[in-house]
């Protein structure tokens, strides 16, 4: 944890001026490579400590925009939403949001356990944690894992493109906003 602690803190500093610079989804993009680029890494000896732990440190620095940036992206896409249907679905969606972080803990140890499970594994003999098959189990669960789940996410962000429409989203709002407050007679003040 501390490993991945300090560079994801300093990727914290780095992801905004990248993000304000290239756009959120391309900076998820090249993080989440430089996170699929360390878990192989990972894979090279999954043994030698000192290699994982690198690779650990590389993926958590490429977590960082997906860590940082994630949230700010679906506003970006909540915004859009609004300007096309004139609705926000903030509510359902952060519903939706919540239900998946606190289910994904569940379905993750679930996981956990079925591949130990079905690698052999057994609380009560040491000797089946030594075992070949657990030890694959455990490195596909600590570094295989999650190394494809940021090639998913690399995939998804690299096909995503509501931030094109950003600028003619807030246009859209504001006008939606200037009728709304002409209809209920009451002055329109600009968010600002």
């Amino acid at each position: 944890s501390i490993l991945g602690a300090i560079p994801t803190g300093i990727g914290m500093l780095l992801v905004w001026p990248i993000a304000n610079k290239i756009g959120k989804s391309k900076t998820i993009v090249l993080g989440s490579i430089l996170s699929v680029l360390g878990g192989l890494i990972g894979f090279i000896q999954p043994d030698n400590f000192a290699l994982v732990a690198t690779s650990f440190i590389i993926k958590a620095l490429g977590s960082g925009p997906a860590m940082y940036i994630s949230l700010a992206l679906l506003a970006d896409v909540l915004d859009h939403n609004e300007a096309v249907h004139g609705f926000r679905s903030d509510g359902l969606t952060m519903t939706i949001y919540g239900a998946i972080m606190i289910g994904m803990n569940g379905i993750a140890n679930g996981i956990i356990n079925c591949l130990l499970a079905g690698s052999g594994y057994s609380s009560e003999s040491a000797a089946t944690f030594a075992s070949d098959s657990v030890r694959t189990a455990m490195e596909w669960s600590f570094i295989g894992g999650e190394t494809i789940c940021y090639l998913a996410i690399a995939i998804l962000m690299f096909f995503m493109g509501v931030e094109k429409f950003s600028a003619l989203d807030h246009e859209a709002i504001v006008e939606d906003q200037k009728k709304e407050a002409e209809l209920e007679g009451v002055p329109y003040v600009a968010p600002e």
